[in-house]
């Protein structure tokens, strides 16, 4: 585990007024091709961290990335006031 990583996890964490013990959990997930991806966990919060890999700005519009991952979280609070059957009629 890159304990350059876990400090600047870490770091984010306290500036985000997140109080947390020593007991954190981090998991590196399996899967990502370009991405390495963990899953950090304590008391009743999770959260997925992403870290990028070398040079895959080169591949990946990192901008683009962002707005179309902020996009889907926008549209995931909408449908989540939506009933199944409401959603479904979308489809």
């Amino acid at each position: 585990m890159d304990s350059c990583l876990l400090e600047k996890v870490t770091s984010a964490l306290e500036k985000m007024q997140y109080n947390f013990s020593d007991h954190i959990k981090l998991t590196q997930l399996v899967g990502g091709i370009t991405n390495k991806i963990y899953l950090i966990e304590f008391e009743d919060n999770k959260f997925i961290i992403r870290e990028c890999g070398n040079n895959t700005e080169r591949v990946i519009n990192r901008d683009l990335e962002y707005r179309i991952i902020k996009e889907l979280n926008q549209a995931k609070s909408k449908l989540k006031k939506k009933t199944s059957e409401e959603i479904s009629k979308l489809f």
